[in-house]
This record gives C-alpha cells, structure tokens and sequence, in this order.
C-alpha cells in the first residue's frame, strides 16, 4: 500500500510536470496552422527529451538524482543534531528539538512521515543510519536513481521529414 502510494504521489508529479510543459508549448503555438502546430510542438517535446536524455548521461554523476541528492544532503546537515536511541531490530528512537520519532529501518518509515510520503529518508532516519553504518543514497526510492530517470526518458521522438517528401 505504501509503495503504491508513493508510486502514485511521484508518478502523478512527473506527468503533472510533463503535463505543464506540454501545456506551454501548446500555449507557445497555438496561433499556428494545425500541421504546423503539431510540428512545433514535436520538434519541442523531441528537443526536450534529448536535453534531459544528454544531461543525465553526462552531467550527473552517482546513483540519485541531483534535486534529490541536494534534499538528501540538507537532511544529513540536521540529523547531525539528533539523538539515536536503538531499541534492536532495526528500530530506533530518534530525539531532535521538536520531539522523538520512532523509526523503522526495516519497513523504512518514521513517525515523522517525511520518509513514507517522499521516499527519501528524513533526517531521524539518517541520524539511524549513522548508527548502523548505512549510506543514506541506499535508503532512498528507487524511482529517485538516475536509471530509473534514464528509463522514462529512455525513447526517442524521431524527425518527420518535410511535407515536400510526402507521399500523396
């Protein structure tokens, strides 16, 4: 159920954020021709896709994305100031200034829900994950890694060859 949830909640961001970008380049030709229009369109969507395609095969570098690296990194900055109180088992009592946070490692969850709702650990999770000597990239959802990425931006929208080559 909680993967599911998760699943859900990331997938409906990414096509809400595929859905804002198609919404812009129909708004960018909407004055044009049909056929033109829908050229205009493609040649953007086709455009995009290979931008996103170049930028992870040769600017990031590691297993997680970047924006969700820099998330990940704040959150280690303030596990620094929890306390870790194992109980075994892969539990944990985590005490931070607001209050204590139980956290499950096993079933990657923390009463704080940070985790659960995002798939990337929270800080009581990666002050745990100091105590059992866990790298915190390891923990985060799969759907965050750069092949997970590499796999939705994975196919390609080919060229359309000019009308004057049409068949007719």
């Amino acid at each position: 159920m909680l993967s599911h949830y998760l699943l859900h909640t990331v997938t409906s961001q990414l096509a809400l954020t595929s859905l804002s970008y198609s919404i812009r380049y129909i708004l960018d030709a909407r004055e044009m021709p049909i056929l033109s229009m829908l050229e205009k369109i493609r040649c953007q969507v086709m455009n995009r896709i290979y931008t996103k395609q170049h930028e992870a095969k040769h600017k990031w570098t590691g297993t997680i994305c970047p924006k969700v690296k820099k998330k990940l990194d704040r959150h280690i900055e303030i596990a620094a100031s929890c306390m870790v109180y194992p109980a075994g088992g892969g539990i944990f009592s985590a005490t931070d200034k607001y209050g204590t946070n139980i956290v499950d490692i096993n079933v990657r969850s923390c009463d704080c829900r940070r985790w659960q709702l995002t798939g990337i650990p929270c800080c009581h999770a990666i002050a745990c994950f100091k105590h059992d000597d866990i790298r915190p990239e390891t923990m985060v959802h799969e759907c965050y890694s750069i092949e997970t990425y590499m796999h939705a931006y994975g196919y390609n929208i080919w060229p359309v060859r000019d009308k004057i080559h049409w068949e007719k």
